[in-house]
């Protein structure tokens, strides 16, 4: 079911939550309503709902304009951040007592409801607790019943207000990348609210910045990460470094810095904002060129695979700055230590007044035109085929095409490292590292890697400008059988430790760009399926044949 709201206002007393807001919500598709405390998502949700009447503007169901409509009536299914179970009713009760309460000519039989109930506990991984009481359960299992009884219902949409919100961040992680999964299941339109920025990226399929009742920004979780529309947003998603200094030309001049922008200034040059983010930021014990500041390390968080350094300049001014760990225990950081603060990438540049570059975001550097293509999927799936086949058709259009293995890199540049998780992270960072300096030189990376960890994966996502991720997706069973190496064998009888898919899960993308199932297609109809992806998205030109090598 698709919803649309349109020109909607809604006022408590003096204060406006709403102020004149419209949107469109395509149908089965996961939202996320992201903002700080006050900005309006829950306003929203409930005029959605039904639970709250909007001032003014209409809700609009499938074309179908229910704005008068009371909640009973509009058959959405609503999930509270703190679960609203009875707790004089077992799993089973709570989830059954949306369908007891129903009109008798509405209402299914007995034997329906305890189907339908058994198949909902299924759904939600809770077919054990049927007899046990909400206390008996954990914060999670409790969510879980929660969610479970709003699709009792067969909701045709689903809202969710803040449903992990007082849930501990372990378990928070595990639910959401599991709301992620049966949403793919189940395809219900769901709108969600949160003010994690983390799980809006993760989860949803689209997402909505709200800010003082506005929407700020509407995109892909790509589009709102890597081109934010306004100041606000470019703050609210992660974290931000913001200098002023002044515009000359193509050039914007920081203390001592100097950085290549691709949109100079027209006016008020002598007090320009530049926004880094703290993976755009290097560290050096020594000036590089010039074109760098000092400053002194105030803090280490050690934990992950970037380490956060705290920063402050000569100026005075808090610096955030992200480093592979690898660059860390070389620098061996300690606090007070004085260092200099170099770009790794060439920032985006703002006017004094805030207003970003004309084409509606925050642009890349213009020395960039590279991008990366990474194929992660199980041994055995065919990304090494792949990752060759496609070098080939690239080559052959004309493009610097550079294929980089996960295995030869770790035999040559990696040498050491173990296959714990541990070191495989921090191989497939490296992989990462040498992508991303390749890119700024206009060379296109095709890497095939394991890389079982989404969290490392996406850390180079975000290093990576134009990262492009291609799951190879393939079971484990045919994997196996296509195993000339004999490598799941051996980790079968247990001479092989370690191996992803046994010893180590793997963890599928939950937003690859390309999904190239490899048991069902031929190696040819995946290099057609990515190739016709990069023209979508411009890169290779519009219309241009491959054998065309200007394309």
């Amino acid at each position: 079911m698709s919803i649309e709201v349109t020109g909607i206002t809604k006022t408590f007393g003096s204060f406006t939550a709403l102020k004149n807001l419209s949107l469109k919500i395509d149908s089965g598709e996961l939202l996320a309503l992201l903002g700080p405390s006050g900005s309006g998502k829950t306003s929203l949700l409930r005029v959605i709902a039904g639970l709250d009447a909007p001032d003014s503007g209409s809700v609009i169901f499938d074309g179908d304009d229910i704005s008068d409509r009371h909640a009973k009536d509009r058959n959405v299914g609503f999930v509270f951040q703190h679960y609203a179970l009875f707790r004089h009713m077992t799993v089973f009760e709570n989830i059954a007592f949306g369908l007891k309460v129903k009109p008798g000519h509405l209402r299914p039989a007995q034997k329906e409801i305890g189907e339908k109930v058994h198949e909902l506990l299924r759904l939600v991984q809770l077919d054990w607790a049927a007899a046990r009481f909400p206390s008996q359960l954990s914060g999670g299992q409790r969510q879980r019943v929660a969610l479970a009884r709003a699709l009792a219902v067969r909701p045709k949409v689903l809202l969710l207000d803040e449903p992990f919100g007082s849930l501990d961040a372990k378990v928070r992680k595990e639910l959401r990348q599991w709301l992620r999964r049966l949403h793919d299941e189940i395809h219900v339109t769901s709108i969600f609210v949160t003010h994690d920025q983390e799980e809006a990226l993760e989860v949803a399929d689209r997402v909505v910045i709200m800010n003082e009742g506005r929407i700020e920004q509407l995109g892909s979780p790509d589009e709102i990460y890597n081109h934010p529309a306004s100041p606000f947003v470019y703050h609210f998603i992660g974290n931000v470094n913001l200098f002023h200094g002044r515009v000359e030309g193509d050039r914007a001049y920081i203390g001592n810095m100097v950085l290549d922008i691709q949109h100079p200034a027209q006016h008020d040059k002598d007090n320009a904002a530049v926004f880094i983010r703290p993976n755009q930021l290097d560290i050096e014990r020594s000036p590089v060129a010039g074109n760098c500041f000092e400053a002194h390390v105030q803090h280490i968080n050690p934990i992950g695979a970037f380490i956060k350094v705290d920063l402050l300049s000569e100026w005075g001014d808090p610096i955030h700055v992200e480093i592979p760990r690898e660059k860390a225990a070389k620098l061996n950081l300690k606090k007070n230590d004085a260092v200099f603060v170099k770009p790794a990438e060439l920032p985006s540049s703002d006017r004094s007044n805030y207003e970003l570059q004309a084409g509606g975001g925050v642009s890349e550097p213009a020395t960039r035109t590279g991008f990366t293509i990474w194929l992660t999927g199980l041994t055995g799936a065919g990304k090494s085929t792949l990752a060759y086949l496609l070098k080939k058709k690239l080559s052959a259009m004309g493009h610097r095409v550079e294929l980089l293995d996960g295995d030869v890199i770790r035999k040559n540049i990696s040498e050491g490292l173990s296959f714990s998780q541990q070191d495989r992270d921090a191989n497939t960072l490296r992989i990462g590292f040498i992508c991303h300096l390749l890119s700024r030189n206009g060379v296109i990376n095709i890497v095939s890697a394991t890389s079982p960890r989404r969290e490392t994966r996406d850390q180079n996502r975000k290093l990576i400008y134009d990262f492009m991720e291609v799951y190879v997706k393939c079971p484990l069973e045919v994997c196996e059988r296509r195993d000339a190496k004999g490598l799941y064998a051996a980790a079968r009888e247990g001479r092989v430790k370690e191996m992803v898919g046994f010893d180590i899960p793997y963890e599928e993308p939950l937003h690859p760009e390309v999904v190239c199932e490899t048991d069902k297609q031929s190696p040819e109809a995946c290099i057609g399926k990515i190739l016709e992806f990069l023209r979508s998205k411009g890169v290779l030109g519009r219309g241009a044949s491959e054998s065309d090598p200007k394309c």
